[in-house]
């Protein structure tokens, strides 16, 4: 049973941390977007963005991995 609660523990945690980039992502945004005077290049703090999401891609993978084992190992 602590496979298990460690796994949906995990998936819990990356979907929080998805769900909190998209929303944090779209403020930051809509915050440059609004003409507030900000650095003249956008490219560095959309990079910034974008290598974030990177991060909680390759997390969904590991995330999603390691519960397709979980589940291989319970069969």
């Amino acid at each position: 049973p602590w496979a298990a609660a460690r796994t949906h523990t995990v998936v819990l945690l990356v979907t929080v941390v998805g769900t909190a980039y998209a929303g944090i992502r779209r403020t930051l945004l809509e915050v440059l977007g609004s003409g507030k005077s900000v650095s003249e290049n956008l490219d560095f703090y959309t990079t910034g963005i974008d290598l974030t999401a990177a991060a909680i891609g390759v997390g969904l993978v590991i995330t999603l991995a390691g519960l397709a084992v979980g589940t291989a190992e319970s069969v």
